[in-house]
C-alpha cells in the first residue's frame, strides 16, 4: 500500500510538473502575442497620431489661405523662388518633382486650390450676373488687365476654367491675383 501511494505520488507530482511546464510555456507564448499586439497597438496610436498632426498642419494652411484669400501670395512664395530660367522650363519634370516632394504643398496641390477657388468665385459671378460664359471670360480678362500684372486672353480663361492645359506660373499668378482682388473686394464690402 505505501508503494502504491509512493507511485501515486509520485505520478500526481510528474503530472503536476508537466502541467506548470505547460503553463509556464503557455504564458511565455501569451507574453510574446501580447508584446506584439501591444507593438502593433503603438505602430498605430503613433500613425493616427502622424495624420492627425499632418491634418491639423494642412487645416491650418487652407485655414489660413481662405481668411486672407492670398492664393496668388501662396504661389508666389513656394515657387517664384524656383528658378524660371529656360534650363528650368526644359527640365521642369524633374525639377519641379524633386521641389514638390521637398514642399509641403505640391505644385499640383497649389494649382486645385487655386483652380477650387476660381471656380467658385468665377461661377458665382457668372451665376449672379447672368453672364454668358465668353462674357465672364472678357470681363475677367480686362479685370485682370486693370490690375497692371498683364494680360490673359479670354481663351486661357476659358482653358483654366476647363482644365484643359497646363498652366504657367504667370498666368497661375494672374488668376490668383484675380481671385485675390475679388475677395478682398469682398472683405471690404462685408466690413462696411
Amino acid at each position: 500500500m505505501y508503494i502504491i501511494k509512493q507511485q501515486l505520488i509520485a505520478e500526481f507530482n510528474a503530472h503536476v510538473k508537466r502541467l506548470i511546464a505547460d503553463l509556464i510555456t503557455r504564458n511565455a507564448i501569451f507574453v510574446v502575442k501580447r508584446q506584439k499586439i501591444l507593438t502593433m497597438i503603438n505602430t498605430v496610436i503613433k500613425t493616427v497620431n502622424e495624420i492627425t498632426t499632418n491634418y491639423e498642419s494642412f487645416h491650418d494652411q487652407l485655414d489660413q489661405i481662405t481668411e486672407t484669400g492670398s492664393v496668388a501670395l501662396l504661389i508666389s512664395k513656394q515657387f517664384l523662388s524656383v528658378s524660371t530660367s529656360n534650363s528650368f522650363q526644359r527640365s521642369s519634370s524633374s525639377s519641379l518633382s524633386s521641389f514638390s516632394s521637398s514642399s509641403q504643398l505640391s505644385f499640383s496641390d497649389i494649382i486645385s486650390i487655386t483652380r477650387n477657388h476660381f471656380k467658385i468665385l468665377f461661377d458665382k459671378i457668372m451665376t449672379d450676373n447672368n453672364y454668358s460664359l465668353d462674357n465672364m471670360c472678357n470681363m475677367m480678362s480686362v479685370e485682370i488687365y486693370s490690375l497692371e500684372i498683364g494680360k490673359i486672353s479670354k481663351k486661357t480663361i476659358k482653358n483654366f476654367h476647363y482644365n484643359n492645359n497646363d498652366f504657367r506660373d504667370n498666368i497661375l499668378n494672374k488668376i490668383g491675383a484675380w481671385i485675390d482682388n475679388k475677395n478682398n473686394f469682398n472683405l471690404a464690402n462685408n466690413s462696411e
